[in-house]
């Protein structure tokens, strides 16, 4: 049977210093601290399932920082994994940076520094996407193939291409204030990426379109 723990059980005053304890209690101990003004909630539901631990855990808006101290504190070998169901989770461990969105899963050990940001919607989360623009649509085509191998298509008649394509950065520079950059020459490509994260580091989006060969 699961064990569940609820913050509406408890004084406002004391709810984020519990969901502390109960985070570091259940899981392995981290560094939290609330990211809203907002009344906090959360809720954390777990079961034992042999060598694992599975939980539910749903959450206000708040950052868990698993650091070196608190690795000292407790050096759990352990890996977790993930799954995102509702909101949004930005990860970030050695270097490496993800955004989770609903159906998203992630990895992560539990032995190195890592730091976690769960945020609702209407929470700033800047990403980075990346376009891999072939200037076309393929899909239709090879589907049309797929049921009349000796039809039009087979002799060229089917048009795939987007040509000249919509500039989806600018669109979405247009929409919602991302850096916008495209990529053409391959030569290019490290040091737009690297801008484009500093760009996502610094609290805006970034939307990068990278040119492959044309369907």
């Amino acid at each position: 049977m699961a064990e569940v723990l609820r913050t509406d059980d408890v004084t406002q005053a004391d709810r984020f210093a519990q969901w502390r304890h109960w985070i570091s209690a259940t899981f392995v101990p981290p560094e939290c601290a609330p990211v809203s003004r907002e009344p906090f909630r959360g809720e954390v539901a777990h079961w034992e399932l042999g060598g694992l631990l599975v939980s539910r855990v749903a959450a206000r808006p708040h950052l868990a920082s698993r650091t070196r101290r608190m690795i000292a504190l407790r050096d759990a070998g352990y890996y977790k994994v993930g799954l995102l169901t509702r909101g949004s989770c930005r990860l970030s461990q050695e270097g490496r940076e993800a955004l989770l969105r609903p159906g998203d899963l992630a990895i992560y050990d539990c032995r190195r520094p890592y730091t976690m940001m769960w945020m609702a919607r209407r929470y700033q989360a800047p990403s980075l996407t990346v376009i891999l623009d072939n200037q076309g649509w393929k899909a239709p085509s090879l589907s049309t193939l797929a049921v009349h191998p000796a039809g039009e298509l087979a002799a060229g008649g089917f048009a795939a291409s987007f040509q000249p394509e919509a500039d989806l950065p600018e669109v979405a520079a247009a929409a919602g204030g991302a850096y916008a950059r495209t990529v053409t020459a391959a030569a290019r490509l490290p040091e737009a990426l690297g801008e484009a994260l500093a760009r996502v580091r610094g609290g805006r989006s970034a939307v990068v379109s990278v040119h492959i060969a044309p369907v």
